[in-house]
């Protein structure tokens, strides 16, 4: 199931057990099942948006992911939505935000870049994936050095629900 709501380091890490939204749209506690690698967001992405929407290119000397839908053009930076770890609530996740990404859009802004960029986090769990579009501004004004985007686990519940 696809449902699209208005991290994560290549290194490992312990997964510690969270809130989890089921296939079944139950909630149960469980490890996160988060989609680590750029190479496997990227999949998912172009799974649900279309192949002929999608693709990665170098542009302002950065490989990102461009997407091409009704004539506008945009750039999803798109990290993993996983808990936030202890000692934080069980509800509470977070994707982590690199600090090239404010790089990438402050060269952007210089260049007049006409393409509209986002920051997508993508939540992963049996087989429901949702998109998360993170309002970049709250974040980019204040700088981003490897910055954490929350999100609950109520919010990726609630946009299952109202896509259902």
């Amino acid at each position: 199931m696809f449902f699209f709501f208005d991290e994560n380091s290549s290194r490992a890490k312990k997964n510690q057990p969270s809130e989890q939204i089921r296939a079944d749209f139950g909630l149960e506690v469980a490890d996160d099942q988060v989609l680590r690698t750029a190479k496997q967001q990227e999949k998912v992405l172009v799974h649900y948006l279309g192949e002929k929407n999608c693709s990665v290119e170098t542009i302002l000397g950065s490989k990102v992911f461009v997407y091409r839908k009704n004539g506008k053009k945009y750039i999803l930076l798109h990290k993993a939505i996983s808990y936030l770890g202890n000692p934080h609530s069980i509800f509470k996740k977070r994707i982590q935000m690199p600090g090239s990404w404010q790089e990438f859009c402050e060269k952007a802004k210089a260049a007049n870049l006409d393409y509209d960029i986002r920051f997508i986090g993508i939540y992963h769990y049996q087989n429901n994936v949702i998109f998360a579009d993170f309002i970049k501004y709250t974040y980019l004004q204040h700088g981003l050095h490897n910055s954490s985007a929350h999100i609950y686990t109520n919010d990726l519940y609630q946009a299952i629900r109202k896509a259902a």
